[in-house]
């Protein structure tokens, strides 16, 4: 991911959970949403709409039971934490802990993954090659819109509102200091787009070749998790350094942060708090 989608820390903990009103929704009623988007890359048949729909649901079961309980003791702590500056260690703490989750709910779904893969017929196989495709030419085509330096504004612009969205409004001074580490960073559209074809090049082939499910979970594993192993070295130093930078600015901002602002970013947390609460209360309450 590049710097401007890794926001604030807190931002990320809340992608995790999918706690504000529209996104609660969204979390509640995930099985037939990703339906509908794998739907646009594979013409299901009623036997595997029916698959991913069971999977689905024990997936998100699972997943309230085990994770959100989880997020919602990092998101309290944020609460108390966010009162005065974060230290650089707190964001990279706080910062690996969430990675963590993430990997965390990646590695329990790939079994789930590969068996899907496995179930694709060659019928199928074309539409998947053209949609892949189709998103990479999107990709490019949005990479090279204006000069580099529009690029890197609208990057940098778009980092601030993403912020913004939970401190309300930056002075001019804190804005500077967002772009200052933004307008930094080395463009990575490339190395990402090499990255995009890599893996979806992987999962073509599980799909083609139907290898025995212990491997395409191995390869799913090796693409999604163990990302070292296969990744450009100097991709991979990139990723660190831009990791690094948004710890940085994380840290820094924090101890800007008037008085409203922390009150807003502890609002904003306790709302999603009180969701995962209610996300959780509603799963486990009995039918009547």
């Amino acid at each position: 991911m590049v710097i401007a989608k890794r926001w604030f820390v807190l931002i990320i903990a809340v992608l995790l959970v999918t706690a504000c009103s529209v996104s609660r929704l969204a979390y509640l009623n995930a099985p037939p949403l990703v339906l509908w988007y794998v739907g646009g890359y594979v013409d299901m048949s009623d036997p595997q709409k029916t698959f991913l729909r069971e999977r689905l649901t024990r997936a998100m079961a699972w997943h309230r039971q085990a994770e959100l309980p989880e997020y919602q003791r990092t998101i309290e702590g944020l609460i108390g934490r966010v009162e005065t500056k974060m230290s650089a260690q707190d964001v990279r703490t706080t910062y690996g802990d969430l990675k963590d989750y993430y990997q965390r709910s990646i590695e329990h779904l790939l079994p789930d993954f590969a068996d899907f893969l496995l179930m694709i017929d060659a019928s199928q196989l074309s539409h998947v090659e053209s949609k892949f495709a189709d998103d990479n030419r999107k990709m490019v085509k949005e990479s090279v819109k204006g000069t580099p330096d529009d690029r890197r504004s609208l990057r940098t612009k778009r980092f601030i509102e993403q912020f913004e969205e939970w401190t309300g409004h930056l002075s001019n001074e804190q804005r500077q200091l967002i772009s200052n580490r933004s307008q930094a960073l080395s463009d990575s559209t490339e190395e990402r787009l090499g990255d995009r074809r890599y893996r979806q090049a992987e999962i073509l082939e599980i799909v083609r070749k139907k290898p025995k499910r212990d491997v395409a979970i191995a390869t799913l594993h090796k693409l999604f998790i163990d990302t070292d192993s296969w990744r450009r070295p100097e991709y991979t130093r990139l990723l660190r350094e831009r990791d690094e930078a948004f710890i940085q600015v994380v840290a820094e901002l924090s101890g800007t942060l008037t008085p409203e602002q922390r009150a807003n970013l502890q609002r904003k947390l306790g709302g999603y708090s009180r969701d995962i609460s209610s996300i959780t209360a509603r799963a486990f309450r009995p039918s009547t």
